[in-house]
């Protein structure tokens, strides 16, 4: 007859089980997505300044498709990616087209690739989160009111195993 020594087994088995999942744990964090923060930069283009967010992706899984969310004064609007053609018909600011704004949200993101995303716009002197609305503020489309230079701007990636979010002062976004 064959004795086993249940209590040595048993936390054998549990330190085995540990280990396993410990291994597991350390392989899945070491493979996540990590957003690394550059640098905010000003770009004058010829419709206004934009202030952009310089920032890299880490890790070993990309997240695909990714949308960005801009918050500041209790509002919200969708950041428009650089590498999207803006919503305009012929690129000329009076020949905005609402229906081409979602096609300015999703970007594909992949790590080890620097990206720049416009953050806020300034024109006149007023600073507005930039979105593809913003293309169509003349024609009503863009709502929200001016950012306040003294509050601040939350910016909120999402992809596939990317949910990163941040609050930035503004005075932090708009420095040169």
């Amino acid at each position: 007859m064959i004795q086993i020594d249940w209590p040595n087994a048993l936390v054998g088995a549990m330190v085995g089980w540990l280990l396993g999942f410990g291994c597991d744990r350390m392989m899945l964090w070491s493979r996540r997505v990590r957003m690394r923060v550059i640098r905010f930069e000003r770009v004058r283009v010829n419709s206004a300044v934009l202030y952009k967010l310089r920032f890299a992706l880490d890790g070993q899984d990309s997240p695909g498709e990714c949308s960005c969310e801009l918050e500041s004064n209790g509002q919200t609007t969708w950041a428009k990616w650089d590498e999207k053609p803006n919503p305009l018909v012929g690129d000329r600011l009076d020949g905005f087209d609402a229906g081409l704004v979602p096609n300015t949200v999703f970007q594909t993101l992949v790590v080890k690739r620097e990206y720049s995303l416009p953050i806020l716009a300034e024109r006149g002197g007023v600073l507005d989160l930039f979105g593809g609305w913003w293309f169509g503020k003349n024609m009503g489309y863009y709502r929200l009111s001016p950012v306040d230079s003294a509050g601040s701007v939350t910016i909120a990636l999402r992809g596939a195993g990317l949910n990163w979010k941040r609050k930035f002062p503004v005075q932090e976004i708009i420095q040169e």
